[in-house]
């Protein structure tokens, strides 16, 4: 057993190629972001897809051809609906990709002075029952989240922010913005979540959960009514029993999205959600060894038309007897997808002058495979062939005159 899955593990290593491995990263990159998106819902959105997953396996162990052909007919349509399903994930993290200024962001202290100031605002707006709309972005892009807004760039206060949402205030029913330890848009509006009529709310929480449904921003809503905070948070909308609860929310986002990068580094973007990447990786890799790599090995033989090389200019190669041969190639079925037979040929050089009667043996590093494949026989492997010497050209009489 042991020594069975050794060999396999061998004959794994020795086939794979470069083009393999990065075509295995970019399906383990697709999967990694697929089951990002399936953490952010419903379980049994996981447990359909495991299933179909499983359905298909089975079906191929088991040779069940008319389940196979129905999960290739479907494949399309299997394809589309996922990009359908999770077309807001696929941008989001595209976006998250193209954005380079989450790779170079400030000084994280920055960030985490807002917390007592920000709680503090957030405590006293509610005590007073004054609401209010704040906003702290997370690694996504919120540019094509927000519609209107005033620029600003002040230090987070809490006279700054109490004035901000004060009813006398112009800009009070939208959205103020905080990056870093600045308050850089207020009277921002943001989009209404698809789950309206689920909201007791107002539009305040309307608003709030839509950008939870489109990015990963942690957002703080003040009730005007009930002079409660809410917090929006991936895809959710709950209610805050206290200030320490609140606190304790702050400095967990404030962590994950600032303090650690600059604890860690770069580095920090290898290790996190490091069981998902290793699970993306490891069915990537599954996939391939199902779906593309065949242990296997397959043969087929071609005709490889023989010619020579670099034939001297005084000599000349005729009668080549076989001109063809038959040869023999043996490996992986997939390999064989990378060779083209009109370009396999045997190309022989010329080393001995003078006329006669040749012959030579044809090896088989002659000729040119792609990684994996080889020749496996050559018939007839001895060719036969004619070299003669060419007559010098008569010398062209000199017709000038004296």
């Amino acid at each position: 057993m042991i020594e069975s899955l050794w060999e396999l593990v061998r004959s794994f290593v020795g086939t794979i190629r470069l083009a393999d491995m990065l075509d295995i990263a970019l399906v383990a990159c697709l999967i990694y972001w697929l089951l990002l998106s399936l953490q952010r819902r419903a379980a049994t959105a996981g447990v359909a897809i495991l299933a179909l997953v499983l359905t298909y396996f089975v079906a191929r162990w088991a040779d069940m051809f008319l389940t196979q052909m129905l999960f290739q007919v479907g494949l399309t349509v299997i394809a589309l609906a996922v990009l359908v399903l999770f077309q807001e994930d696929a941008r989001r993290n595209l976006e998250r990709l193209l954005d380079f200024r989450s790779w170079t962001r400030g000084p994280t202290h920055k960030s985490i002075a807002i917390a007592d100031p920000l709680i503090e605002s957030l405590s006293q707006m509610a005590s007073n029952h004054t609401g209010a709309l704040i906003v702290l972005p997370g690694r996504d892009v919120l540019d094509r989240h927000i519609r209107g807004g005033i620029r600003l760039d002040g230090r987070v206060s809490v006279p700054m922010l109490l004035s901000l949402f004060d009813s006398s205030s112009p800009g009070h029913d939208g959205a103020a913005i905080i990056e870093g330890d600045r308050v850089t848009q207020f009277s921002c509006h943001l989009p209404l979540s698809r789950r309206v009529y689920a909201i007791t709310g107002g539009t305040r929480h309307a608003a709030a959960l839509g950008l939870a449904e489109q990015c990963d921003a942690l957002i703080f809503v003040v009730s005007e009514e009930r002079g409660v905070v809410s917090i929006a948070h991936d895809a959710a909308l709950r209610e805050t029993r206290s200030t320490a609860e609140i606190g304790q929310e702050l400095e967990a986002f404030l962590t994950e999205h600032h303090a650690e990068k600059k604890a860690q580094g770069p580095g920090r973007r290898l290790t996190e959600n490091l069981a998902t990447k290793i699970a993306a990786i490891t069915i990537a890799t599954v996939l391939w060894g199902v779906l593309v790599w065949n242990i296997e090995p397959v043969q087929r033989t071609y005709v490889v038309p023989v010619e020579f090389r670099n034939v001297p200019a005084d000599l000349s190669v005729s009668g080549i007897e076989p001109s063809e041969v038959r040869v023999t190639i043996a490996g992986p079925a997939n390999q064989f997808d990378l060779l083209e037979p009109n370009q396999l040929r045997f190309s022989l050089p010329v080393y001995e002058r003078g006329n006669g009667l040749r012959s030579v043996w044809l090896p088989e590093n002659a000729l040119t495979t792609p990684s994996g494949l080889e020749v496996g026989a050559i018939e007839p492997q001895r060719v036969w062939f004619q070299v003669n010497a060419r007559k010098p050209s008569p010398a062209k009489p000199n017709t000038g005159t004296p």
